[in-house]
């Protein structure tokens, strides 16, 4: 009779420790999310940025003024056939023409997707966190790193970079259920989904493929925990192998299928690289794998001290390196391969420091510019996908921690815990404000990157527009210091306007007819020319286009 009284009480405590603990997972996987929407509230009244004109403000696919099937040939700025990037997004183009058809041209209402976006991917990252630990404090470390990481900044303000957002869910929604497949290898459904997953993400953005090298890695470990006998033996219709073999197949023909209909489009497999986009693009093997390495130590950088924060860190910001034997990258490439050789060697003993080191390796190696050339030398917004290893590592090494030291060090470890998220999302929000417009994004990078002849350059051009005449012409001056060949009909038209517009006829003459003689079919410049000579300023000199 006692027996019979007891189960009962046994099972309501089970029960509610169940719940008790479903609650507290479900807190620390919604709590890094919530802070991301915090963090990034301040965004919201941003305008329209650096990119975002040709891609969401002049772009007729997401207007609706070609029809919808457009989307499929074009890249992401709509162009096509040899002029397009060979950037092809058209899940990306698909979502910003649904919020342009909802809302209209309002940045609010995209900004407002980046953000919701980010919340989510935050979400996947806690979760993913979860489902290779199973340990909720390791979770909630690492989702509050990651929501409060500030080289997210750029992927969240720059409307632009909404295709990385958008595919760096997609990825960990598909790593999440891969990681579920340890448990469940011959769940045939579980796969679809993944593949299906892995179809988005790459159609969202070319990083997408990378699911290809995490796919590996887990069913490495999967063929590694086989009876050698199962691998290649007839095996058992619904076998975890033969489901296996039969998505990696499937896998494959998707791949296949995709560079296809890219060569189709654009008539060519990989984006198009120019001079005035990346210093790599031209240059001998030698400089153009030195440099990409020592590029790979400011991306370190900014992944450890993420301060700094800047929209560009092309030439001269990180100069060209001649030599492969330069101390950095050398240092680099020794990194590299002592993370790949460490991520091996723990592959049986510590699957999760594995895991993390290699996620971080294979979701940078796009970026990295050594497997293949990108138009970008560095941009932060590369680093959303391969920073959740860090996170995740940093996660496993602050409990571990907690678990070693006394009661009065964990109350230290805390606090220091709480200063470091504390001070990250002070950097965010404070980096959000420098993403309001242009001018105050660019004003910023010049602090930031002021080798760049890119930022320069373009703050150069926001101040004219501004109609601040001397500091645009400060900037086009340290432009010509950084390179005084790039683009100098460019820059010299630039002076010749500022010049003009500060009264300085004799310099601004000077500068129209160099640029005419350049290129005597801009009758804009024939028509500033003939003021310039009549000593007068023209109501519009601010306002030409570029």
């Amino acid at each position: 009779m006692s027996a019979l009284l007891v189960e009962p009480g046994r099972r309501v405590t089970v029960l509610v420790e169940g719940i008790a603990t479903r609650r507290a997972i479900a807190a620390t996987l919604l709590l890094p999310a919530l802070l991301s929407l915090v963090l990034y509230a301040n965004s919201l009244p941003n305008g329209f940025t650096y990119d975002d004109f040709r891609t969401i403000v002049e772009n007729p696919c997401v207007k609706g003024e070609l029809p919808l099937g457009e989307l499929l040939s074009r890249d992401v700025w709509c162009l096509s056939g040899s002029d397009a990037t060979g950037s092809w997004r058209p899940v990306t183009g698909l979502l910003m023409r649904i919020v342009h058809q909802s809302m209209g041209l309002n940045p609010f209402a995209f900004h407002l997707i980046s953000l919701l976006l980010y919340a989510l991917v935050t979400f996947m990252a806690g979760l993913l966190a979860y489902r290779l630990t199973h340990n909720p404090a390791v979770t909630l470390m690492t989702g509050l790193l990651f929501a409060a990481h500030p080289v997210h900044s750029e992927a969240v303000n720059s409307i632009s970079a909404t295709s990385d957002l958008l595919s760096a869910f997609f990825v960990l929604w598909a790593t999440v259920i891969y990681a579920g497949l340890r448990k469940t290898p011959a769940d045939i459904w579980q796969r679809g989904w993944a593949i299906g997953l892995f179809i988005l993400a790459l159609l969202s953005k070319e990083t997408g493929m990378t699911l290809l090298g995490i796919f590996l890695v887990f069913d490495l470990n999967l063929i590694m925990n086989q009876p050698k006998s199962n691998l290649f033996a007839q095996p058992s219709k619904g076998s975890a192998v033969t489901h296996m073999w039969t998505q990696w197949l499937i896998l494959l023909l998707v791949l296949a299928a995709y560079f296809a209909l890219r060569y189709h489009f654009f008539e060519a497999l990989t984006p198009a690289i120019h001079r005035a986009d990346t210093p790599l693009a031209g240059q001998p093997a030698s400089v153009y794998f030195s440099t990409a390495l020592t590029a790979i130590a400011e991306y370190l950088r900014l992944l450890l001290w993420p301060w700094r924060l800047s929209i560009d860190y092309s030439f001269n910001q990180i100069p060209l390196v001649t030599s492969l034997f330069h101390p950095k990258p050398i240092g680099m490439l020794i990194l590299l391969l002592g993370a790949f050789a460490l991520a091996v060697a723990s592959f049986r003993r510590t699957p999760i420091l594995t895991l993390a080191l290699l996620f971080s390796l294979i979701t940078f190696a796009p970026a990295s510019n050594l497997l293949t050339p990108l138009p970008t030398l560095v941009a932060e917004r590369l680093l959303l996908l391969p920073s959740f290893g860090l996170c995740l590592l940093l996660g496993l090494i602050l409990v571990e921690l907690r678990r070693r030291l006394h009661h009065r060090q964990v109350q230290v470890l805390a606090v220091l815990l709480i200063l470091l998220i504390a001070s990250m999302s002070w950097r965010i929000m404070t980096r959000n404000l420098d993403w309001h417009d242009n001018l105050s994004l660019f004003e910023s990078a010049a602090e930031t990157t002021p080798q760049s002849w890119r930022v320069q350059a373009n703050l150069g051009w926001f101040r004219r527009v501004e109609g601040d005449f001397n500091q645009a012409l400060l900037a086009y001056e340290k432009a010509r210091t950084i390179s005084a060949e790039r683009d100098k009909a460019f820059l010299d038209r630039e002076r010749a306007i500022c010049y003009h517009g500060l009264g300085e006829f004799e310099q601004a003459i000077e500068l129209y007819e160099q640029t005419l003689a350049r290129n005597p079919q801009m009758p804009v410049m024939a028509d500033l020319l003939t003021f310039a000579r009549a000593r007068r300023i023209p109501d519009n000199l601010a306002d030409l286009p570029r």
